[in-house]
């Protein structure tokens, strides 16, 4: 994953914010059940800051509305996220590699992750709606060790590790909605170790747009 795959997607998702007409709604029941393309920015907090910095993506929302205050919810989506310098070591003592004491091994890593999720949307009035939904994140992290090299901006890619897993997702956000346009924010977090927040725990807010 590269910073300027990453700059695309959230060069993306800006186009996309001024960029009504791709929000596009079913033609069964306008009225009640339509889609939405959602851009989204997203920064990471507690232990999921290790390995994910400033991240972007688009979601799929759909809407089904049971009444004036009420609308069931289901989402999928996915989010990259910037680079980190990891603390893990990808060459561990013993692996049989040995670097001169002038070599420096670095270690990077970074993470993308994939939500989906249903729920239920509570509109307060007009302009103020609450949603509770919940699902399962499916995340990847890739590490690598690289050997910067001092007299040029090139690097040496020395060994690189994949981690993949699912977990439950739970969300819960706060919006504006302004004639078509809306916008608001949500907390996701997904628990990946037992007890309160731990350090493998995914947790990120999420500023949201869409029509």
């Amino acid at each position: 994953m590269s910073n300027w795959n990453l700059l695309k997607i959230i060069l993306l998702a800006l186009l996309l914010t001024t960029t009504p007409s791709l929000a596009r709604k079913s033609s069964v029941d306008p009225k009640k059940t339509y889609f939405v393309i959602s851009p989204q920015l997203s920064l990471p907090v507690g232990g999921f800051t290790d390995i994910a910095g400033f991240g972007g993506g688009l979601s799929v929302d759909y809407r089904w509305s049971l009444d004036a205050a009420f609308e069931l919810t289901a989402s999928v989506g996915g989010l990259m996220f910037t680079t980190q310098k990891g603390t893990d070591q990808l060459l561990p003592i013993g692996s049989g590699v040995v670097l001169p004491k002038d070599v420096q091994l670095e270690s990077r890593v970074g993470a993308s992750i994939f939500p989906a999720k249903v729920g239920v949307r509570y509109i307060v009035d007009n302009n103020i709606f609450l949603k509770l939904e919940l699902g399962d994140l499916y995340s990847r992290v890739e590490r690598e060790g690289i050997v910067p090299l001092i007299q040029s901006e090139e690097e040496i890619t020395l060994g690189r590790t994949e981690t993949n897993s699912h977990g439950f997702l739970i969300s819960i956000g706060i919006g504006l909605s302004k004639g078509m346009h809306r916008g608001g924010l949500e907390f996701n977090y997904s628990p990946r170790s037992t007890g309160p927040l731990g350090e493998d725990d995914l947790a990120w807010f999420t500023v949201f747009f869409g029509i």
